[in-house]
């Protein structure tokens, strides 16, 4: 019982002081931006762009739909490695071969192919960066 209180009270002062059981920082939020937001406009916004294009085409052939699914699929497992605090370079270098085979062997509109291929631009700008800080 004199622990069961001990425990009580300890918890209440830290509760009082602002500090919480809840409030300490993850490995990934101490101060270290580039594992929590960096990156994640960029990677939002092509996996935007993908499905964009995705819907923009009213038919699409087999193995580009395989790309589109593929590239959605690499891109989105280095995303949440990512923001975990994890690099995982074989994912992100698959998400960026096939946004570049999207881009030189898919079958999309003018609009679309010009907009995935900024997109592949920032990714590889992206993965630049990231190197360089490691």
């Amino acid at each position: 019982m004199k622990r069961l209180i001990q425990f009580v009270v300890a918890v209440s002062l830290m509760h009082l002081s602002g500090t919480s059981l809840k409030a300490q920082p993850r490995y990934e939020d101490r101060g270290d931006e580039r594992y929590h937001r960096f990156g994640r406009e960029i990677l939002d916004r092509i996996r935007g762009d993908l499905s964009r294009a995705e819907r923009d085409l009213h038919y699409i052939a087999e193995p580009d739909l395989r790309r589109f699914q593929n590239t959605q699929a690499n891109l989105g497992d280095f995303q949440r490695k990512w923001e975990h605090g994890r690099y995982d370079r074989v994912d992100l270098d698959r998400a960026i071969g096939g946004l570049n085979a999207l881009v030189d062997r898919g079958h999309l509109r003018p609009r679309d192919r010009d907009m995935l291929g900024d997109d592949l631009r920032r990714l590889r700008d992206l993965q630049d960066r990231i190197e360089r800080r490691r």
